[in-house]
C-alpha cells in the first residue's frame, strides 16, 4: 500500500479524494501510511477535506492522522473552508487543538467561498458576522472594539475598500454587492496569502466579470494587481503568471478589435506587463539549464512566454500607430519597448530559436480567442531587428530566421517575402546554409526568386566562400583567421 502515482499520490489519498469510505477503511486496516505526503506536501486528510466527507475524516484521525500544513501553508480545516464544506469545517473547528485564529479564519473563508463560488451573498454575510462575533468571544474583545488591531492598508485596485472591523461596519456594506465581493478578495489575500493560487485566481476572476460588463478599466487594475502579486511571489514564468499575461493579450486584442480601448491606458499597462516579462525570462533560463528534471516543463513555459511576447509586441505596434498618439508618446514608448526587447535577444526556446526565428515563421501559433497578428510578421520582425536581434543566428537544425521565413513562403508569399527582405536589409546572409546544406534560394519556389533582390545582398565574399565550401578547398592556412567562421557558414 506504499505504492504512489504521479506527484506521490497514494491509493489512500485518491480514495479519500473520491470519497470511498469503505476503501479508506480497508486501506487503513491494512497498514496504509496515514501521514504520507505528496510532492506538494498534502496528506490524505487534505484530500478528504477537499471531498468534504466527515466520516472519512473521523477514520483518518482515529488512525493517527495529523492536521499539518501542505505546501501552500493550508491545514485540512482551511482546505475544507476553501472548498465550502460547512459540516467538515465545523468538525475540524471543534477539535480542541485547533488554534483560535484558525477557526475564525476558516469561517471568514467560508463566507468568501460562498460568495464567489456559490454566489450566495446572504450566507457569506452570515459567516462573516459569525466570524466577527467569534473573534470577540475567543479573543475577549467587546463588540464595539475593532475586529483586528492593525488597520488594513488601502489598495487602489480594490477601490480602497477595507474589510469591516465591527458588526456595524459589516451591516453598512450588506446592501452593496460590489463591496462585498471586494471584501471576499481582501479576506482571501489576508488569510491565504499572496502565494496561494486561489488568491490571484479570484482577483482575475473578478476582473473578468468587470470586463464582461464592459468596465475594462477596473478589469485591468485588478489584473495588474494580480500580475504584480504573482511576479513578486511565484517562480519566474510560473504557469499562472503566463496565464495572466495571455489574458492581457486576449483582452487588449478584444478591446482593439471592438474599438473599445483607451490608447493611453493600453500604453501604460503594456509597459508594466513588458517589465514583468523582461525581468522573469532570463533568470528562468539559467535555472532550467541546471535542473534536468524540470527541463521539459521549463521549455514549454519559455516557448509559451515567447509567443505571448510576440503577440504583445504586435499589439503595441498597432496601438502606437493610432492617430491619437503624440510624437513624444511614440518616441518614449518605442524606446521603452526597444529596451525591454533588447534584454530578450538571447532567450531561446527548446529548438534554440530566438524571438526573431518565431516572428519569421508560422511556428508562433495564434494566441487565444482573439489573435493579435498572423506570423510570419514583417512588422514584428522589423521591430526585433531594430532592437538588436541577429538575423544570422542558427537554431539546432542550423536554420536562421531567413530559412524559416523561406519555408512558409508557399503558404503566405506576401508576408514571407516581406519578412525575408527585412532580414536581408538588416544583414542576413542570403546564401547561408542550414544543417542540410540548403540556403533560402534552395528552399523557396523559383517563381518567388525575382522578388528577392539576390544581386543586392550577395557579395563577392559570399560567392568565394560558397566555392570554397562546395569544392572543399583548404582555406584555414590561406585566409585570415577572422574569416574562418564566415566561410564555414556557407
Amino acid at each position: 500500500f506504499g505504492f504512489s502515482y504521479r506527484h506521490e499520490h497514494t491509493c489512500l489519498m485518491i480514495a479519500c479524494y473520491k470519497g470511498h469510505t469503505e476503501i479508506v477503511r480497508t486501506l487503513l486496516e491494512s497498514g496504509a501510511s496515514v501521514n504520507r505526503c505528496s510532492v506538494k506536501r498534502n496528506t490524505a486528510l487534505h484530500d478528504c477535506a477537499e471531498n468534504g466527507s466527515v466520516a472519512i475524516a473521523k477514520l483518518l484521525l482515529r488512525y493517527g492522522a495529523r492536521t499539518q500544513q501542505d505546501g501552500h501553508g493550508m491545514t485540512p480545516l482551511m482546505t475544507a473552508a476553501v472548498a465550502g464544506h460547512i459540516q467538515l469545517t465545523e468538525y475540524f473547528s471543534a477539535i480542541p487543538e485547533t488554534p483560535k485564529m484558525e477557526r475564525i479564519n476558516a469561517i471568514e473563508l467560508l463566507g468568501a467561498t460562498f460568495l464567489d463560488k456559490r454566489h450566495d451573498m446572504t450566507s457569506a454575510h452570515q459567516f462573516w458576522r459569525r466570524a466577527i462575533t467569534l473573534r470577540y468571544v475567543l479573543i475577549g474583545k467587546t463588540l464595539g472594539s475593532p475586529l483586528r488591531e492593525a488597520p488594513t492598508s488601502h489598495i487602489p485596485a480594490y477601490g480602497n475598500i477595507n474589510e469591516p472591523k465591527t458588526i456595524s461596519e459589516l451591516e453598512e456594506v450588506r446592501s452593496d454587492p460590489e463591496k462585498c465581493r471586494i471584501i471576499a478578495l481582501l479576506i482571501r489575500e489576508r488569510v491565504l496569502g499572496p502565494k496561494h493560487p486561489d488568491t490571484s485566481y479570484y482577483i482575475r476572476y473578478r476582473g473578468a466579470v468587470y470586463a464582461d460588463s464592459g468596465d475594462f478599466e477596473k478589469c485591468v487594475k485588478l489584473w495588474m494587481y494580480a500580475l504584480d502579486m504573482q511576479r513578486g511571489n511565484l517562480e519566474p514564468l510560473y504557469p499562472m503568471t503566463l496565464s495572466s499575461l495571455l489574458s492581457f493579450a486576449e483582452l487588449f486584442s478584444f478591446m482593439q478589435q471592438g474599438n473599445l480601448f483607451s490608447v493611453q491606458s493600453l500604453m501604460n499597462n503594456h509597459s508594466s506587463i513588458g517589465n514583468g516579462v523582461s525581468r522573469s525570462s532570463r533568470p528562468h533560463l539559467a535555472a532550467s539549464s541546471s535542473c534536468c528534471s524540470l527541463c521539459e516543463a521549463s521549455n514549454q513555459r519559455v516557448y509559451r512566454a515567447m509567443v505571448i511576447i510576440l503577440h504583445l509586441t504586435a499589439l503595441s505596434d498597432n496601438v502606437l500607430h493610432d492617430k491619437s498618439v503624440t510624437p513624444e508618446q511614440l518616441k518614449e514608448s518605442v524606446n521603452h519597448r526597444g529596451f525591454l526587447l533588447y534584454q530578450l535577444r538571447d532567450v531561446r526556446d527548446h529548438c534554440n530559436r530566438t524571438l526573431l526565428h518565431l516572428a519569421s515563421s508560422s511556428r508562433a501559433c495564434p494566441l487565444g480567442r482573439y489573435p493579435v497578428t498572423k506570423f510570419p510578421s514583417p512588422a514584428v520582425a522589423d521591430i526585433l531587428l531594430n532592437c538588436g536581434f541577429d538575423p544570422n543566428v542558427k537554431d539546432y537544425e542550423g536554420k536562421t530566421p531567413l530559412h524559416l521565413a523561406a519555408e512558409t513562403a508557399g503558404d503566405d508569399p506576401k508576408s514571407s517575402i516581406a519578412t525575408l527582405n527585412h532580414l536581408l536589409e538588416s544583414g542576413g546572409h542570403i546564401d547561408m546554409n542550414d544543417g542540410k546544406g540548403k540556403c533560402i534560394l534552395d528552399i523557396t519556389n523559383k517563381s518567388l526568386h525575382p522578388k528577392i533582390n539576390r544581386t543586392k545582398h550577395e557579395t563577392l565574399q559570399c560567392l568565394a566562400s560558397r566555392v570554397i565550401m562546395r569544392h572543399r578547398l583548404p582555406y584555414k592556412e590561406v585566409i585570415p583567421t577572422n574569416m574562418h567562421q564566415f566561410v564555414a557558414l556557407h
